[in-house]
């Protein structure tokens, strides 16, 4: 009885998976390509003993045996007539379409609320599933699961450090870009100032280039007149000393007066 409790939370635990992955359109993978579903074969039937088929299915007479369904129901919270058995299939997933809408006379509770409660999708809960009644293959595939989940978390909380500190830095890099852009709207201030005084020296540079060729012109000139006067009065001065007379003497003191 224990092993069927066992196959009765698995197939329990299968429905909820199945549904909910059905809902979002994805499958949950335990080792590597392995895909958690349901293998039909590994089920026996209560009626007639035989593999691959459920009781519904089955089309031989009803067996009554009161004893075995009365020790049944004892460890169960709620009746349910089809055992599934939850074991990893290589590569695909049992498809539970042929079923309709059996849930509500397998399910423990509601659709929403086996969704709501459903271990996979535990935000507060740490751990996928944990039943100490699981076969060791089970254990092991929940323990892959939560070391998984773990890891995860663990990546998870890494990468939220990462953009923490990354927004971190692009705030101070957003700091020092408005800095910059601040410090060269007065630089480029400074060199419109500049660029102002630099055309007006070079303005006051051509007036004085105009004034000092003019000044040279003007002193070429006058360089022009002093040779020309200096000529002139050496000139003047040998007329005058080639017109004097021998007689006359000029000195200090007498003038020679001829008789």
């Amino acid at each position: 009885m224990e092993e069927m409790d066992i196959k009765w939370n698995m197939a329990l635990l299968s429905m909820r998976a199945d549904k909910f992955w059905k809902k979002i359109g994805k499958k949950i993978s335990i080792q590597g390509s392995d895909v958690a579903g349901f293998d039909k074969s590994k089920v026996k039937c209560f009626n007639c003993h035989k593999m691959g088929r459920f009781a519904r299915e089955c089309r031989a007479p009803r067996i009554q045996e009161r004893g075995r369904k009365e020790s049944y129901r004892q460890g169960t919270k709620a009746e349910e007539k089809t055992p599934k058995a939850l074991m990893a299939i290589d590569g695909v997933g049992w498809d539970w379409s042929y079923m309709g809408n059996e849930g509500e006379n397998h399910a423990l509770v509601a659709y929403e609320e086996a969704l709501t409660e459903f271990a996979l999708m535990a935000n507060t809960k740490s751990k996928v599933f944990d039943n100490s009644l699981c076969s060791n293959k089970c254990k092991k595939n929940t323990d892959s699961l939560n070391s998984k989940i773990k890891d995860l978390k663990n990546e998870l909380s890494e990468a939220n450090n990462y953009i923490y500190h990354y927004k971190l830095a692009v705030v101070q890099l957003e700091g020092r870009l408005t800095e910059y852009k601040e410090r060269e709207v007065k630089y480029i201030e400074k060199i419109r100032t500049l660029e102002m005084y630099r055309a007006s020296n070079l303005k006051s540079i051509k007036a004085l280039d105009k004034e000092l060729e003019e000044v040279k012109l003007e002193k070429n000139g006058l360089d022009g007149k002093l040779a020309g006067l200096l000529k002139a009065s050496k000139n003047l001065d040998h007329i005058i000393e080639s017109q004097r007379s021998d007689q006359v003497k000029e000195g200090v003191g007498y003038n020679a007066v001829p008789p």
